[in-house]
């Protein structure tokens, strides 16, 4: 076996190896409280900032639905064109968007996503409009 065919099955066997790794763990996110203001921005323009507590358990609740799971993509983070951006008193702790097929959340230092189906996007999809309009 030549030198270049042994590079290519290593590097192959790594490949494999991270895509196993990536498949098999995930992470699951501490219960999110307490949040006392939501800024909603659109590609880092602010839409609107929220400090109504009714509004802002609405969203937590349905981040908290969905701490497990999540993954650092080997292929990228997804790019969100609107998320909201989540504050305790006045201090940043995270942010969760919604693409066409996955949520994307940074809590720790760390951005993760995680699939989501197409009812979970358009129930979080309406979550603004339906809240603050």
């Amino acid at each position: 076996m030549g030198v270049t065919v042994k590079i290519r099955v290593l590097a192959l066997i790594v490949l494999l190896l991270l895509i196993v790794t990536q498949s098999t763990c995930t992470y699951t996110y501490r219960e999110l409280k307490p949040v006392s203001e939501i800024v909603i921005k659109d590609r880092q323009i602010t839409v609107k900032k929220i400090d109504d507590p009714m509004i802002i358990s609405k969203l937590v609740e349905f981040i908290n639905k969905r701490r497990e799971g999540w993954i650092e993509p080997i292929t990228g983070f997804p790019s969100t064109k609107v998320y909201i951006e989540l504050y305790r008193d006045g201090q940043y702790i995270g942010s969760f968007g919604v693409t066409e097929n996955s949520f994307s959340m940074q809590r720790t230092g760390e951005w993760r996503s995680k699939p989501a189906t197409e009812q979970e996007v358009q129930e979080q999809r309406r979550f603004p409009r339906r809240e603050i309009d």
